[in-house]
């Protein structure tokens, strides 16, 4: 019985094995059949037809040449740029933006003109923008033999003039560098993000002041110098290669404005204004091709010309500065920025060559003191102003404020806790203003600030006569507010430390507020403190940030001895020069204390 039940079932297993061998052959079969019948996909044979041609492609519909770009480019220049730069050519919105001095769109330029925007571009490409476009005849950034320039005096101003030739020059390679970092991605954010009206503004299509065509305190005719300090690849030996680059263009805009506030010094000496390379206290060199100061008389000789931004942020050499009639050999003093101008456009030459829109505001012909500030027209649909540029590098309370990309809020403390003179509290990020204009949105009946007349009595018998001065105060105070929940600096915990005095925007806060910041401060020195119980010496308690801050504006190691003289730079009154004997207030005189 068991046998033949064995057997009965390896009779079903076979015949489910040969069940399953005819059923595959007749699929195979099937198929054969269908690809007979059935042509291929295309570039393929049908099946069992080895000697057929292959099915050929459908043919591409023709592109048309766009006259003003493949039309001048040759065949080997568009399998260079031409897939890449198409999509950007096409654009209206970009084309509609890059227009000349004279306002002429790109599209209607002379061909001549259009191919050398193109050259300028295969130039970017074909060292991935490594290197500068110099003019012709120029094998580097050789500015002070560079032709067509002219420094110009306007009454207090001085105003660096490129003329003819220059000009075009400067505006063609500026223009095809907005065109390569947008072509090859260099940024998260793309040239379509922004408005048409910041469009505009980064490709300068207007060369007056404060643009490209006549430079300002700075000159700023190499954009791959300044993408070069952005990205990390130029900086101080010493120095971070962190690129300044952030994901969104908010937190690019605070990280760059950091970086050249923590590293500027404002100028001093001189008049208030006027600053001119024949200045007895005209701080920059001349340099040879290899960086090295020129040198005569065992005297540097001075530098004819405005600054670079390079030769702002990276370069650095002992110099002296002179106020009035005194001779202040002040040796460790470097990265001198010249006034609120000249940071202004630091900030427009380092974002602008990342596609970031930045407007130079403000007017030594206007109110607000012949001061400068920022406008960044377009940051996610909002406006966005730094009232006073100064307010980078001067105040330090202020720095706090740079060093975080946090929303704060300001709030007022006042004796009456319903009154608030500045309507709603004042919310931004850094030291940026929302929608907030500088200047005429500034008096005691603005809407945008709700300020009544009733309450304008008030604010004048708390602050007294210096809130006359409505723009730059209201900007102070914006900002003070706000400084009460940044970050706190060193400058601002040693001071209160030593009880000193200058630590607090005291004309722009009430008495209250003044109490309340400087509890805020007190609560974080009692807990330092309480977290190195003992230590009584400031400086041994702020050790690595007065280091890091000394680092930062001198470049120079605190306990290093840079001139051999036996004392230690922070020590030092001129580090680079020996003296007999050392000052221990040297190192506040070289960070700002």
């Amino acid at each position: 019985m068991k046998a033949s039940k064995l057997l009965f079932l390896s009779a079903i297993f076979v015949m489910l094995i040969l069940c399953t061998i005819v059923f595959a052959w007749k699929l195979r079969f099937e198929a054969i059949r269908r690809a007979e019948k059935t042509p291929g996909r295309w570039g393929e044979r049908p099946m069992d037809a080895p000697g057929d041609e292959p099915i050929p492609e459908p043919p591409e519909e023709p592109v048309e040449p766009l006259p003003y770009f493949e039309g001048l480019l040759t065949a080997e220049e568009i399998e260079i740029i031409g897939e890449k730069y198409r999509p950007i050519f096409e654009e209206p919105r970009i084309l509609n933006a890059m227009r000349d001095s004279a306002n002429v769109p790109y599209v209607d330029w002379a061909r001549d003109q259009q191919r050398r925007l193109l050259d300028a571009i295969i130039f970017y490409e074909g060292n991935d923008g490594c290197c500068g476009l110099y003019p012709e005849g120029h094998e580097r950034a050789d500015l002070d033999r560079m032709p067509d320039f002219e420094l110009e005096e306007r009454e207090d101003v001085t105003v660096m003039n490129f003329l003819g030739e220059s000009a075009k020059f400067v505006m063609i390679s500026h223009m095809a560098w907005h065109l390569f970092i947008e072509a090859n991605a260099k940024t998260p954010w793309r040239l379509t993000d922004f408005s048409d009206g910041a469009l505009i503004v980064l490709f300068e299509r207007d060369h007056t002041q404060p643009r490209l065509g006549k430079q300002y305190f700075v000159v700023n005719v190499h954009p791959a110098e300044c993408f070069a300090i952005i990205r990390g690849w130029d900086r101080e030996a010493w120095d971070t290669s962190e690129t300044l680059v952030r994901p969104t263009v908010r937190e690019t805009i605070i990280n760059v404005m950091r970086f050249i506030g923590e590293r500027t010094v404002h100028y001093k000496g001189g008049s208030l204004i006027s600053w001119h390379p024949t200045d007895s206290d005209w701080p920059y060199w001349m340099r040879d091709r290899h960086g090295e100061v020129i040198m005569e008389g065992g005297e540097p000789v001075p530098l004819d010309r405005l600054p670079t931004p390079r030769e702002i942020l990276i370069e650095r050499h002992p110099h002296r500065i002179r106020i009035g009639e005194i001779d202040w050999p002040n040796a460790s003093r470097h990265h001198i920025v010249p006034g609120c101008w000249g940071t202004s456009k630091l900030v427009k030459s380092l974002l602008s060559s990342i596609n970031i829109p930045v407007k130079l505001e403000g007017d030594y012909y206007r109110p607000f003191g012949g001061d400068s500030s920022l406008c960044f027209p377009d940051v996610d649909g909002h406006v966005y102003y730094v009232h006073h540029s100064d307010n980078l590098c001067m105040p330090h309370w202020m720095q706090g404020l740079l060093r975080t990309a946090r929303r704060l809020e300001g709030r007022e403390r006042w004796d009456d806790p319903d009154f608030s003179p500045l309507g709603a509290h004042p919310t931004g990020y850094s030291i940026l203003h929302e929608d907030l204009l500088p200047w005429s949105s500034y008096s005691f009946n603005v809407e945008q600030l709700e300020i009544s007349a009733e309450d304008s009595d008030r604010i004048l018998e708390e602050f007294g006569v210096v809130f006359r001065d409505m723009a730059f105060c209201f900007d102070q105070r914006m900002l003070a507010l706000r400084a009460m929940s940044a970050p706190l600096t060193v400058h601002l915990l040693y001071k209160r430390w030593r009880e000193l005095e200058g630590m607090l925007p005291r004309d722009v806060l009430t008495s209250n507020e003044r109490r309340e910041f400087l509890r805020i401060l007190d609560a974080e020195l009692d807990r330092r403190r309480a977290a190195r119980p003992g230590v009584e010496d400031p400086m041994e308690m702020f050790a690595s940030e007065l280091r890091q801050l000394y680092r930062l504006k001198t470049g120079l190691p605190w306990d290093g001895d840079q001139d051999g003289d036996g004392f230690q730079n922070y020590r030092d009154r001129h580090p680079y020069m020996v003296d007999r004997e050392p000052d221990e207030g040297a190192w506040r005189t070289a960070t700002e204390f």
